[in-house]
């Protein structure tokens, strides 16, 4: 695949925005701590206090953050001044992706802690236990890929990460569907502003597993790799639009405060599906230019 301007700049916005979204996180989780083991804040339950504050935030959180360091600088290794190839960044790609695994694996425990304690609430642990278990095996087994990287398994690894991605996209689908149902009154979800905010997401994330599902196939049958590419525009293109109808839908009914506490960051994903079409567009253009040429002459 290649990278022009617009791509490489769009893939840096989505690191960086996953990037503001974590510190965001952490430093909640670190003012917590601070609190609870310095200014004698009473902690109701400890577990929660333990899984959630320091599991899943003095360390789950860091390892985005490391994650998204990696990423930030195996793009400046291939795409800076030296430009080193990918064989000369695997690690440090690998790593990142295994970062990102272990940070929702760090959710595991809590999620299935709390499935058993808030009843009420099941729907919406349901959907993170579901976003787990799709997105990290399949990014840990990408991660060891990766790591093993050379040209003979070029096409090897571009399969796994297409498998990778499919899941990954999967696991917003499930978590984001699955906290409308958990947290609207069910009887309101096709009534209304909901209605609008609901099926606005059920559509946008619905297409957007579709088509990364039907790219990753056109890979493993060998298809056109092309084909392939657009689709997955077109699918980070949908997802993308999903979280920008989402902050929409929070803005009308005045629930933005709420809205941050959602992994919105995808919202960048919609830059980078357009700027991949817009590439390919213009690959089009000028092969088709010199096919003119070529028969001219």
């Amino acid at each position: 695949m290649l990278f022009k301007r617009w791509n490489k700049t769009w893939i840096v916005i989505t690191l960086l925005a996953l990037l503001i979204y974590d510190l965001r996180w952490f430093y909640g989780v670190t003012v917590t701590v601070f609190y609870v083991t310095v200014g004698g804040m009473v902690v109701q339950t400890w577990w929660r206090f333990w899984l959630d504050y320091v599991l899943t935030g003095l360390i789950g959180d860091p390892l985005r953050l490391v994650e998204v360091g990696l990423g930030l600088f195996s793009l400046y290794l291939m795409w800076g001044p030296q430009r080193k190839p990918f064989f000369g960044t695997k690690r440090f790609v690998s790593l990142a992706v295994l970062c990102e695994a272990i940070y929702f694996l760090t959710l595991l425990p809590l999620v299935l802690i709390e499935i058993s304690q808030y009843a009420s609430y099941a729907s919406l642990i349901v959907g993170y236990l579901l976003q787990i278990l799709l997105v990290a095996p399949p990014l840990v087994l990408l991660s060891v890929k990766i790591w093993r990287y050379d040209k003979s398994t070029h096409a090897n690894v571009v399969k796994w990460a297409a498998v990778a991605g499919t899941f990954y996209i999967m696991g917003i689908w499930v978590n984001n569907l699955f906290r409308w149902i958990g947290t609207t009154d069910p009887g309101s979800l096709l009534t209304g502003t909901t209605a609008f905010g609901f099926l606005d997401t059920v559509v946008t994330l619905t297409l957007a597993v579709c088509l990364v599902a039907g790219g990753a196939l056109n890979l493993f049958r060998k298809g056109n790799p092309k084909l392939s590419q657009n689709l997955l525009a077109a699918s980070l293109i949908m997802v993308g639009l999903a979280f920008a109808l989402f902050i929409r839908y929070s803005w009308i009914t005045n629930t933005l405060s709420y809205a941050v506490l959602v992994e919105i960051w995808p919202v960048t994903l919609l830059g980078v599906g357009l700027s991949l079409l817009k590439t390919e567009d213009k690959l089009n253009s000028q092969t088709g230019k010199l096919k003119e040429e070529k028969e001219r002459e």
